[in-house]
């Protein structure tokens, strides 16, 4: 009997063994991929962000340099 149960014992203590390496490879895995996903579309998020900032300036900068064209043209009209 005592036999018996030594068995059954090595045969549990290998079962979960392997079992928690395979779970702590997936989980591993499973991090690693997550973390890879997550960093590339935080560049994405700060790449559009960049350069939806940039355009904005642009904007901005296009309109302040009309109103020097615009107000040159009475100037030169009037002299």
């Amino acid at each position: 009997m005592a036999r018996k149960s030594s068995i059954v014992v090595r045969l549990v203590l290998v079962i979960t063994l392997f079992s928690s390496v395979i779970f702590s490879v997936t989980l591993g895995y499973n991090y690693y991929q997550s973390r890879s996903l997550l960093q590339n579309e935080l560049e994405s998020n700060a790449r559009n962000l960049a350069m939806s900032i940039v355009y904005r300036i642009e904007t901005l900068l296009t309109a302040v340099a009309k109103v020097p064209q615009t107000s040159r043209v009475p100037l030169k009209s009037s002299t």
